[in-house]
């Protein structure tokens, strides 16, 4: 229930954030001459096209520089010469030429990964993580919005246009579709099937991008090199398949669209995890590994900021919280939920019997249990929680305030090892440790 009513509620704002977003947008723009003359009841339906407008919001989520680029490049050169002058500001040159050759750099920065190792380029990765993606992500949304205003996704309006008259006959019978729009305290080219097609088309894009973010930061944890590489070329070959199926057979492109999006909104409260936990640790990898500054000391009172292994059973994987020791038993502070109330949980976790690992990308909490195997001494360690990488420089100190010891001469094989049984988890059921509240 806790889950469900954060979704309704991060749902309800996306809505209201696209409705503000989309007013300065299609304040400015006419509408199309069919439209504004016989009315959406007129228009024939066209499924092909409206299954294309879907792929092309999906395809723009997944990979927005390489779209608004290619796109742009399209729209450009398929327009006659002597028109060009005054292509939309999104098909110019000037907007897109400058996106491609900063995807251009980016490739060749990823066709360096074949020579050097990952612990080389986590920081530079994550510095891409942080501002490239999040940035095509904030220019493709007014692309999209200018594209719905000047009327290309034009079967989305019609659907839109349809679900408003069944959600308000009354209204419709009475002054029409147009006058019930202008009745709307927003400017009068705003109509209320262009406001429902934007807020369509946003959370579609908003949906898929948050999945594809969470693949990028996957790609981000990934230990090796070639399979970070590997899931770049999925990832990549996903959306060219989009591409080629909408131009072969519309409909394919739309069935796989519309997989993706559902898939989309099944992970979405898993995804909105990932992203944030991607966020945080790419900020303080950028902060303190990139540019050395200093770390943050570990504070007794306060607790070790960190997120939660898959190993913790009744607690979200990813969530974000404290972890503290009371009676030298590891305690973990959070919210469960997107929007839910902060709780505490005991891990039954003995904190003598962790230890803390620097690992590759940030220090992780392990629980070490010793047993015997055939006359010999085996130790098995679980990635518990994986700390902030701004206590790294200060890793004595956090295990101090945690009561473990500290266990910074782990191998660097060991590192990745390590690093792959946690990129392993995030696709495992929470497993072998029981939690319970205060």
């Amino acid at each position: 229930m806790v889950y469900i009513t954060g979704m309704i509620k991060t749902t309800y704002l996306i809505l209201i954030v696209c409705l503000l977003t989309i007013l300065p947008f299609s304040a400015q723009a006419d509408l199309p001459v069919p439209f504004a003359e016989t009315g959406y009841a007129a228009v024939a339906f066209d499924a092909e096209r409206l299954a294309a407008e879907l792929s092309t919001a999906t395809g723009m989520a997944i990979n927005p520089l390489f779209c608004i680029s290619a796109l742009g490049a399209y729209g450009y050169y398929s327009t006659a010469e002597q028109l060009r002058a005054g292509v939309p500001w999104h098909l110019s040159p000037k907007f897109w030429l400058p996106l491609a050759i900063v995807m251009f750099l980016i490739f060749l920065k990823d066709s360096s990964k074949v020579a050097l190792p990952k612990i080389l380029l986590v920081p530079l990765d994550a510095l891409e993580l942080l501002i490239e993606k999040n940035t095509s992500a904030l220019i493709a949304l007014p692309v999209l919005l200018s594209g719905v205003a000047s009327g290309q996704f034009v079967q989305m309006e019609q659907v839109s246009a349809s679900l408003y008259e069944s959600l308000f006959p009354v209204a419709i019978a009475a002054e029409g579709l147009a006058t019930a729009a202008n009745s709307l305290p927003v400017p009068s080219e705003l109509t209320a099937a262009t406001v429902l097609t934007s807020m369509m088309v946003i959370t579609v894009f908003i949906v898929v991008w948050l999945l594809s973010q969470a693949f990028n930061f996957l790609i981000l944890l990934c230990p090796f090199s070639w399979l970070d590489m590997l899931l770049a070329a999925g990832k990549n070959s996903l959306l060219m398949l989009i591409i080629g199926l909408t131009a072969v057979n519309t409909w394919l492109g739309f069935i796989l669209s519309a997989i993706i999006i559902l898939l989309s909104l099944f992970f979405l409260s898993k995804t909105i995890r990932l992203v944030l936990f991607g966020t945080i640790m790419s900020w303080d990898t950028v902060l303190y590994r990139l540019f050395d500054c200093p770390g943050k000391v570990p504070n007794p009172e306060k607790g070790i900021q960190s997120f939660a292994g898959s190993y913790l059973n009744n607690i979200p994987l990813l969530s974000r919280g404290t972890v503290f020791n009371k009676n030298n038993i590891l305690h973990f502070r959070s919210r469960p939920g997107l929007l839910s109330a902060t709780q505490t949980v005991t891990t039954g976790i003995k904190a003598s019997e962790s230890q803390l690992v620097n690992g590759i990308l940030t220090p992780v909490i392990h629980r070490v249990k010793i047993s015997e195997q055939e006359g010999e001494e085996r130790v098995t360690r679980y990635p518990v929680f994986r700390v902030r990488a701004c206590y790294r420089q200060h890793l004595a100190e956090t295990a101090q305030v945690l009561g473990m010891e500290i266990n910074d001469e782990v191998s660097l094989a060991s590192k990745f090892k390590e690093g792959l049984r946690w990129f392993q988890s995030l696709f495992q059921p929470a497993s072998g440790i029981e939690t319970r509240p205060v």
